[in-house]
């Protein structure tokens, strides 16, 4: 008897002349090859279905110890449970978008962040997602930590809420600004790939949709620094607010570089001192000074724009603020926040029709259309496509029944055979008449 009638679950004799004779012996325990094929088959649909039915991991969007709170959220299965029948875009790692919006904050500006959400800045993640979407930009407020226990747990209240957070590792202090910008400008490299990368402080009115507007225009030069720019005499009068302690290094006067509430780098910048020690970088007493300076060690392109440090609101204004006085040594930040904002009422009725508007729209755009649709559209951001066609999802689906049958076709084809070739032959046999 050949070897591969011993794997047949049945058995049989034969004569010298290789006739089949004598009843068929059941064999059971040459079932077990089959029945060992069947449980690993079963096994794995069982192993597939959970892997699709179990509840999703909470992916935490990170650099280092830097996290994006709103994407964060965006991950969890309370949002994706709540969510579950619209249309979002997928999250990725490091989305492509026009430019990415730092507002710098700290723990004792709560009020000036709820006043910044009460006018230009959306104060939930939906908000945030269609502002993304229409303009092609994000916005986070950009915070440190401190050792202050009270204060960090106020703040993880905050991110709860409003989940609109940019975490930076870096310790939060007045005196160490330049290193919390170049903490923010590595981070933001890392979690987004933009064309522009922003740093604003939270004293200013933005319009969003001008600000892509700015970013989007053509520029022969990738390497491009725009702000409002300024020269003066270096403060080197330890009494004055201004004061730079490393002055000697730099002269009678400042070089030519962007005010500090607002400014924009290119991504090809950004990335440079992205992959840049931070002891290889000379630090200022002075926050807009220091990445002035870097600038022009890297020989970028200065771009000078007036309309993004407009002290009143006006029709073609796109961050609204007071200009700091070199010569105003009494007056506290606190006191420039309030100066600044002495446009309020006016600007409070224009953001109030601007949102209204938003609301008619369904959250898709502002009432004035975005004068840069095409050039994102050439720069391949704010498109929206459907990811949650049937087609994708199904073939996602079935994908894992799909290759469990190919693998058990290939391992159960060569034992089944021979069992087959038997049947037919017993078939045949019980088919044939005899003499």
């Amino acid at each position: 008897m050949s070897s591969t009638t011993s794997l047949l679950p049945f058995w049989r004799k034969r004569d010298d002349d290789g006739k089949l004779k004598g009843k068929v012996v059941f064999r059971p325990h040459n079932y077990c090859i089959p029945l060992l094929c069947f449980c690993i088959a079963v096994s794995g649909i069982l192993l597939s279905a959970y892997a699709l039915l179990r509840p999703k991991p909470v992916y935490i969007f990170r650099c280092g110890r830097a996290q994006d709170t709103l994407r964060t959220f965006l991950a969890s299965s309370h949002y994706q449970n709540s969510h579950s029948n619209s249309h979002s875009d997928p999250l990725v790692d490091r989305p492509k978008l026009l430019g990415m919006v730092g507002i710098q904050t700290g723990f004792s500006s709560k009020d000036r962040r709820q006043a910044l959400r009460e006018t230009w800045f959306p104060s939930n993640p939906d908000g945030l997602i269609s502002l993304e979407h229409s303009t092609g930009l994000a916005f986070r407020f950009v915070i440190g930590h401190t050792k202050d226990v009270k204060k960090m747990a106020e703040l993880e209240e905050e991110i709860e809420k409003y989940n609109d957070f940019m975490v930076i590792d870096v310790e939060e202090d007045y005196l160490k600004l330049p290193y919390k910008t170049l903490a923010f400008f590595k981070a933001a490299f890392d979690l987004f790939e933009a064309e522009f990368y922003v740093k604003a402080d939270d004293d200013i009115y933005l319009r969003p949709d001008r600000l892509a507007t700015l970013l989007a225009k053509e520029r022969p030069d990738t390497r491009t620094y725009i702000g409002c720019m300024k020269k003066g005499p270096v403060i080197t009068d330890p009494k004055m607010k201004w004061f730079e302690k490393s002055g000697h290094l730099l002269g009678n006067e400042y070089f030519y570089h962007a005010y500090g509430p607002i400014y924009a780098l290119s991504a090809e910048v950004v990335a440079s001192l992205a992959i840049a020690r931070n002891d290889s970088l000379r630090m200022f007493s002075n926050e807009d000074v220091t990445v002035g300076s870097w600038m022009l060690a890297m020989n970028v392109n200065h771009e000078d724009n007036r309309a993004i440090c407009d002290p009143r609101c006006t029709p073609t204004s796109i961050a609204v603020w007071d200009l700091p006085k070199c010569s105003d040594i009494e007056s506290s930040r606190e006191v420039r926040f309030k100066a600044s904002h002495k446009i309020g009422a006016e600007v409070q009725v224009y953001y109030k029709k601007e949102r209204n508007n938003k609301k008619a729209n369904h959250g898709h755009g502002t009432s004035e259309p975005c004068k840069c649709n095409a050039s994102r559209q050439r720069l391949g951001v704010g498109a929206r496509g459907n990811p949650h066609s049937w087609i994708p999802r199904a073939k996602m689906l079935l994908s894992p029944f799909i290759l469990i049958s190919m693998v058990l076709k290939v391992l159960v084809d060569p034992i089944l055979r021979p069992s087959r070739i038997a049947l037919d032959s017993l078939k045949l046999e019980s088919t044939t008449p005899t003499n």
